[in-house]
């Protein structure tokens, strides 16, 4: 019962071919415990094989609860599509079929983080204390992610806003006109040196009210690989003139800030 689970969503999750393998020899090795939810798995586990399949077997509850809740199976796909995304990343990065970042997969698994268009939004109460920015801890607020996936169109953009408005409104109505946040090294003003001025991330940027900034070379892992760092930048791979323009200037000693942001619904 547990594998055929295990394989109806990696079928329906449309993984990429190359995975199919490792992902059934895994199937056939790994004995995941009918009990196992994403509440109660090991975060820490390092057994990349094991985290696909715990993912994909929490699936099924989480759809379970999103039928409860009447949420579409459009936004259900969409979500777990995040899987996808973490697997085609740590796997790149090891070199081998594994899945990582199960504490940040837990929140969808959970059913706290919604895809809904370009973006993801979780909504939640404010862990930030910013007065005079009128953002204050315990507010309700809803927090926006923006995943690795295409272009971050204008359009696309607004669309989503709009579409988490409306979410907000019918699944999370304490939620309705809670301010937008958002922390990101998109939203940092130091890029507006290196990229054009019609650029969607600058575009993007300019969406929010800065509340706060700190140091960080987070973008580097956006980038270049999920592994790429300040220390080993240097034996980063180029493929663009982007690329480029930004391992130079961390050579060279420049600073780039993940940017805490605001947009305040009217």
């Amino acid at each position: 019962m547990v594998k055929s689970i295990i394989e109806k969503w990696y079928k329906r999750l449309e993984f990429d071919k190359k995975y199919d393998k490792d992902f059934y020899q895994a199937l056939n090795e790994i004995e995941i415990p009918p009990e196992t939810t994403i509440s109660n798995y090991d975060m820490s586990c390092e057994d990349g094989m094991k985290n696909l399949l715990v993912a994909l077997y929490s699936c099924e509850r989480l759809q379970r609860l999103y039928k409860e809740k009447g949420i579409s199976d459009e936004i259900l796909i969409d979500s777990l599509h995040d899987i996808n995304r973490w697997l085609d990343t740590w796997s790149k990065v090891k070199g081998k079929t594994h899945l990582g970042e199960m504490s940040w997969l837990s929140r969808t698994l959970n059913g706290n983080l919604f895809k809904l268009g370009r973006l993801q939004f979780a909504f939640i109460t404010s862990k930030h204390d910013y007065p005079d920015s009128e953002l204050l801890k315990g507010q309700k607020v809803i927090d926006v992610h923006i995943p690795a996936d295409g272009k971050l169109s204008e359009q696309s953009v607004k669309q989503s806003f709009n579409m988490a408005k409306e979410f907000a409104k019918k699944f999370f109505p304490m939620h309705e006109n809670a301010p937008f946040i958002t922390h990101s090294w998109l939203l940092d003003k130091t890029l507006e040196e290196y990229l054009s001025p019609e650029s969607n991330t600058l575009k993007f940027a300019k969406l929010w009210t800065e509340v706060h900034k700190d140091p960080s070379f987070a973008l580097l892992r956006f980038i270049f690989s999920w592994d790429t760092n300040e220390n080993n930048l240097k034996d980063a791979p180029i493929t663009n003139s982007f690329m480029q323009k930004i391992k130079q200037a961390v050579l060279d000693g420049k600073q780039f800030y993940e940017v805490l942001g605001i947009i305040r619904q009217n």
